[in-house]
């Protein structure tokens, strides 16, 4: 019995020890981590960028969308462009605001602009219909789009993407979010997009998942 006990708190001791160590030295969870001051890394999808900060839809934070601003005497060494995945080391979160307001002091390329486009979430891309009023596209067919659409999308058939979208989206520089029923389509409509040159396309999944308000008709 004495044997048993001992080992017992020997287990309790070295667990203690172990929590201890976690908590000091910190703890890694989806793509983030933080340190006693305030400061965290997280990866994020680029959304727009000018030469004085960056709008960004974040990946494994608990807010979806961040304004970014560089801080004092900070600039990227390199080019950055909507469509980036990078990874932010910002301060302490502001929260006052929506989008977060967050200030940079490292910014580092982790993907550049591929033929894909970036998935962001569906909470970041309701987000961005708030903010910076996207042109949402239903990729999807006639019939599906009357049976209930998220208002204001405009109904463009990813496999006629290619001959609408001149005419349709003359500004290849506005900002994009496409959609589907689950995905598929909207991944397809989103790589040909960008293959014709536009410069800010965002595939937000399928409608399946939506949580937000649809309207029907045409």
């Amino acid at each position: 019995m004495k044997n048993f006990k001992k080992a017992f708190f020997s287990f309790l001791l070295c667990s203690c020890l172990l929590a201890a160590l976690l908590l000091a030295g910190g703890c890694k969870t989806g793509g983030t981590s933080s340190d006693a001051s305030g400061a965290s890394t997280f990866t994020a999808v680029v959304i727009d960028a000018s030469d004085s900060g960056l709008l960004i839809a974040a990946q494994g934070k608990d807010f979806d969308l961040a304004r970014v601003d560089y801080a004092a005497g900070y600039t990227p060494d390199f080019a950055v462009k909507p469509m980036q995945t990078v990874t932010l080391t910002v301060g302490a979160l502001a929260r006052e605001t929506y989008p977060v307001g967050l200030t940079a002091t490292a910014v580092t390329l982790t993907a550049d602009v591929g033929a894909a486009a970036p998935v962001i979430a569906q909470s970041a891309a309701a987000g961005l219909m708030q903010v910076a009023s996207p042109t949402i596209l239903d990729v999807r067919t006639d019939a599906e789009y009357v049976t209930g659409h998220i208002d204001g999308a405009l109904l463009l058939p990813y496999d006629q993407i290619a001959s609408l979208a001149p005419a349709q989206l003359p500004d290849k520089n506005v900002l994009l979010l496409t959609y589907c029923r689950t995905g598929a389509r909207s991944a397809a409509a989103a790589k040909t997009l960008i293959s014709m040159g536009y410069t800010r396309v965002f595939d937000m999944g399928g409608i399946v998942s939506w949580t937000g308000e649809t309207v029907m008709g045409e």
